[in-house]
């Protein structure tokens, strides 16, 4: 099922590619060369997740766990997101950096694509778990789709035609769950993902 969503998935961009490239031999301009390396950029994160998930689901991934300050890695990854902002305090984890890394920047990109500006990330220490929000202000997501969101490919009935690979949120589910950490979907006066760590 992951190979035949995938299929269906790598379709759109590549084809948005051939037909792009055919173009510019009649119409090259800044904006269609922009949009090419748009569509090859989604294509790479879509291969790039495809192989995470793969790796997780096959159980061939291999995580290096150490000491991780989760509020400078927050901070890092906020910063490819304009409007964004971090606050909180410095926390300690035990994880692998590089996949803590793309856990919070599929919830970034997330935020980014079906929430709306400011995107607020906070981290702080709450008795004997360490909690990570990303929150936007967005609608959020709906009661009867939360148990959906975090399953591979699943797009909600608004966002049908949203770009990005589908994958996000199912391999953030993937790498909490490798962390020991649980998620929760809060949608009160912000549209908020919540990761909670167990405490080093």
């Amino acid at each position: 099922m992951l190979l035949a969503n995938a299929s269906h998935e790598l379709r759109t961009p590549l084809a948005r590619i051939r037909m792009g490239i055919e173009l510019l031999d009649t119409r090259d301009s800044p904006e269609r060369r922009a949009g090419l390396r748009q569509d090859i950029g989604e294509l790479n994160a879509l291969i790039d997740d495809l192989i995470t998930m793969t790796r997780f689901d096959t159980g061939a991934v291999e995580l290096s766990y150490e000491t991780v300050d989760l509020f400078a890695l927050a901070t890092d990854e906020a910063d490819r997101v304009e409007g964004s902002k971090v606050t909180g305090e410095h926390v300690e984890v035990s994880g692998d950096r590089r996949v803590l890394q793309h856990l919070i920047r599929n919830l970034m990109d997330n935020a980014r694509k079906h929430g709306a500006s400011p995107f607020e990330v906070s981290v702080c220490h709450t008795g004997n778990a360490v909690q990570l929000d990303v929150a936007d202000q967005g609608p959020g997501v709906p009661t009867d789709e939360q148990h959906k969101v975090f399953e591979p490919f699943f797009r909600g009935a608004d966002h049908q035609n949203t770009q990005g690979s589908g994958l996000g949120l199912s391999l953030v589910a993937q790498i909490a769950k490798a962390h020991g950490a649980t998620l929760q979907i809060l949608n009160s006066r912000q549209s908020t993902f919540r990761v909670v760590f167990p405490f080093l």
